[in-house]
């Protein structure tokens, strides 16, 4: 909904169980796919300056992924991939945009949302660096395992900004 300033995109139509660990790095290929997608909502028809955009996350694998994607989607016919800043949040610290797009990688039935979603300072971080729009993709349930994304996740539900994924 573009009158809402936050929406939560929830992965947990498309199934759990959509990470994929490699050593201490985590990726969700459904998540990116979808961060790609929403970008291309912003910037289709120039609405939205690539450089007013950035996506982040808080682990390399999943950073190297969307970075990989948003160049190979949006370099083809002079667009303007290079121009959207998709970084771990640590980058972004002390930095804002128009747009911030995250994606929270963590989604399994164990319902285990790691250690580094667990430090509060990062998340502060990652939430607040969006000026006017913040959209945030990740499983609703696993996330909800920690009681302040519970809380967040409720908020929102209230307001009627959860956004459900469907394939």
């Amino acid at each position: 909904d573009p009158r809402e300033k936050i929406v939560f995109v929830d992965t947990d139509g498309a199934g759990l169980d959509l990470e994929a660990i490699r050593g201490t790095s985590v990726s969700n290929a459904t998540e990116s796919d979808i961060c790609v997608q929403v970008l291309g909502k912003f910037i289709q028809g120039k609405k939205i300056p690539p450089e007013c955009i950035g996506i982040m996350s808080v682990y390399n694998m999943q950073v190297s992924l969307l970075q990989q994607r948003v160049r190979g989607e949006y370099s083809k016919g002079g667009a303007s991939g290079g121009a959207i800043e998709v970084h771990t949040v640590d980058k972004f610290q002390g930095r804002d945009k128009s747009i911030i797009i995250i994606s929270f990688v963590r989604s399994n039935s164990r319902l285990d949302c790691g250690t580094l979603l667990l430090d509060w300072r990062r998340v502060n971080v990652a939430l607040t660096r969006a000026k006017h729009k913040l959209i945030l993709v990740g499983s609703s349930s696993t996330l909800a395992s920690v009681p302040i994304f519970d809380a967040m996740l409720k908020a929102l539900g209230r307001k009627g900004c959860l956004a459900p994924y469907k394939r």
